[in-house]
């Protein structure tokens, strides 16, 4: 039995081709096997002599372009999963392929190993569980012994993906929904019922208005929905779902049922804006640390080395109080740290420190929180900028001037 994963690239560039190659080794080692097309043709011909597990393709190819790209090989393969590469420019065509099918799309030149990992993963996993839901929506009819047994599959993949599943009768106004989507909301299906209105009570109220606009335009123009809000579920914490959503028609073409995902992304949102963050600090020129919500230093950048002297190691899990040399005693900017978790917003300081050979630096210390889901201080981030030729100035202007005087 072969468990590699079976992916199609269809893709002219070269750079890119190797570039993917490189972050599916990275996210998989050996556990895949990649067949790549250069041409739409090409690509049509391999999805029709083979069975492949998820197809990634580029937009723009030498045969074909656009939009119309994707809707070749979505009609060649549309039980299988797809994602799209776009560039910046075409960042509206890919939200455009997701509403018409696509599983997701990715933006050239923010690829890693872990959010293709991530978005490979999640593709097949959803892909699953719609043609999962789309049978059991068929069977909750007939309440045979087999649907309890899919029932089960369903909230098994439901839990794994942290996606929740409902469904609204138009006819008579009921609300039924998967026990993951209690999870999601922090309650349990044992002690309470969702209705549509405590599904909509729960909306953060700044998105709650976006909520209801969107699923009535869906109504409306008898389309499906697929966007992002969040939720303040039953203990307070704040949470960012990806709901997706489907209108069930009658014959007449009249609305019979709205049936509708809800998935959990605050991870996957907090890991891509701290994967944004570190991209920013490594490439800035600054000294720039990561500390704990106690002012303890957990990652350094490159410009903290070339500024200080220090590298990691020498400085994880202190204060920084090497850089003032006070020993084993805390650092004098611990006051500042414990203001900015009081406060809980963002500071700046002139600071005087020393390097690793003995010279002296003075820095303005830009200090920043990052708040959980929970609206504490989660991690706290320092920026310092070197003043010292600014402080230098300053001193001999005043000598000049006592001189003066």
């Amino acid at each position: 039995m072969n468990d590699k994963i079976n992916i199609l690239l269809i893709e002219d560039n070269e750079a890119d081709v190797g570039l993917i190659n490189f972050y599916l080794k990275d996210a998989y080692q050996h556990n895949y096997l990649l067949s790549v097309a250069v041409r739409l043709s090409a690509g049509l011909e391999l999805l029709a002599n083979n069975d492949f597990d998820i197809i990634i393709i580029d937009l723009t190819l030498p045969d074909s372009s656009g939009i119309n790209t994707y809707k070749e090989v979505y009609a060649a393969a549309a039980e299988k999963p797809i994602i799209v590469l776009t560039g910046y420019e075409d960042e509206s065509v890919g939200i455009n392929t997701v509403k018409l099918g696509a599983q997701d799309f990715l933006i050239k030149g923010k690829i890693g190993s872990k959010s293709l990992h991530r978005s490979i993963n999640y593709s097949i996993e959803r892909s699953k569980l719609l043609k999962s839901l789309s049978e059991n929506t068929r069977m909750l009819e007939e309440k045979t012994a087999d649907l309890l047994r899919e029932k089960q599959k369903l909230a098994e993949a439901q839990k794994l993906a942290h996606i929740g599943s409902w469904e609204l009768n138009i006819k008579d106004g009921s609300f039924t929904c998967s026990d993951e989507l209690y999870y999601i909301f922090g309650l349990d299906p044992k002690e309470c019922e969702i209705t549509y209105e405590l599904f909509l009570h729960y909306i953060h109220p700044e998105d709650k208005s976006f909520v209801k606009f969107v699923i009535e335009e869906s109504v409306k123009d008898l389309q499906s929905f697929d966007f992002f809000h969040r939720i303040i579920c039953q203990q307070q914490q704040i949470k960012t779902l990806h709901a997706r959503g489907e209108l069930l028609l009658g014959k007449e073409g009249t609305i019979l049922r709205i049936v509708g995902t809800e998935q959990d992304v605050t991870r996957r949102k907090k890991e891509e804006q701290h994967e944004q963050l570190a991209m920013v600090a490594i490439k800035s020129y600054n000294a720039v640390t990561i500390a704990d919500q106690e002012g303890k230093i957990e990652w350094v950048n490159e410009g903290f080395t070339k500024l200080f002297g220090y590298k990691l190691e020498d400085v994880k899990g202190t204060y920084g109080e090497i850089l003032q040399r006070a020993g084993t005693e805390l650092s004098i900017e611990a006051g500042f740290y414990k203001s900015l978790r009081k406060k809980k917003k963002p500071l700046s300081y002139e600071n005087k420190n020393y390097s690793k050979d003995g010279n002296v630096y003075w820095v303005l210390t830009s200090l920043t929180p990052i708040l959980n889901d929970k609206g504490k201080v989660e991690k706290i981030i320092s920026i310092d900028s070197d003043i010292t030729k600014q402080k230098n100035a300053e001193q001999e202007l005043i000598i000049a001037n006592r001189i003066a005087e």
